[in-house]
């Protein structure tokens, strides 16, 4: 580790966090009063069983006022800027004499670990696999669409979140209505979910149904601001 033009020095268990602090004020003299106090803070925590020295850790324990004329210490931000270089050394300093274990990053079930588990696990873990295709598909289908009516309207879709053009709207509402869902070769079962040729799901009951009914508010209010009567409104 370089002290300003000190020797590289090794952080393990066995480093002396004061020395460390004291060597570090020294080479970077404008920093003493944050690096003290962030000592002080490591150590109080260091009592502390299974702690975990990280930099937003320490940088919470450094904000909190231990009396009412305390200044607070280093600020996370601070402390993960070039110039908190120093503060991070004593951070892991700490971090490498009281370590804590990672928790395991999980992974999907093998067929193995599924070979093993009770099949109404093994039923569960294949019905959320459906889920996720299903959900795939949906979002699949709705990006193709909503390329294919930018394109069609002539925007390049950056910077067009906002407002979908009339245009669009009439073009998502074709898409969705009876006769190009034949055309297709899709339909909408007894429970209202959109399938396709294949009797695969692609959009959920409750999609498809929120999604007509968006397109059907959106066209009604461009009626509307056209100053023309939404087909339908009279009674």
């Amino acid at each position: 580790m370089d002290l300003g033009g000190g020797r590289v020095h090794e952080l393990t268990p066995a480093t002396d966090a004061a020395a460390l602090c004291a060597r570090l004020c020294a080479a970077y003299p404008r920093r003493a009063a944050g690096l003290q106090r962030m000592l002080d803070v490591c150590t109080a925590m260091a009592r502390t069983p299974g702690v975990v020295f990280s930099v937003a850790s320490v940088a919470t324990a450094c904000a909190q006022k231990r009396h009412p004329d305390d200044e607070p210490g280093p600020a996370e931000g601070t402390i993960r800027n070039p110039q908190g270089e120093p503060y991070r050394r004593l951070i892991a300093s700490f971090a490498a004499k009281n370590p804590t274990p990672k928790r395991p990053r999980r992974t999907d079930p093998t067929e193995a670990d599924l070979a093993r588990a009770s099949p109404l696990v093994r039923h569960r873990v294949r019905e959320l696999e459906r889920r996720v295709a299903v959900l795939d598909a949906e979002n699949r289908v709705l990006r193709e669409e909503a390329v294919r009516l930018r394109a069609k309207s002539g925007r390049d879709g950056e910077g067009q979140e906002a407002a979908v053009p009339p245009e669009g709207i009439k073009g998502l509402r074709d898409w969705l209505s009876p006769n190009s869902l034949v055309k297709r070769g899709w339909r909408v079962d007894e429970g209202g979910r959109l399938l396709d040729a294949r009797g695969t799901t692609v959009m959920r009951a409750e999609v498809y149904r929120a999604l007509g009914q968006m397109v059907g508010a959106a066209a009604t209010a461009h009626c509307w601001l056209l100053g023309r009567e939404p087909a339908g409104s009279r009674s």
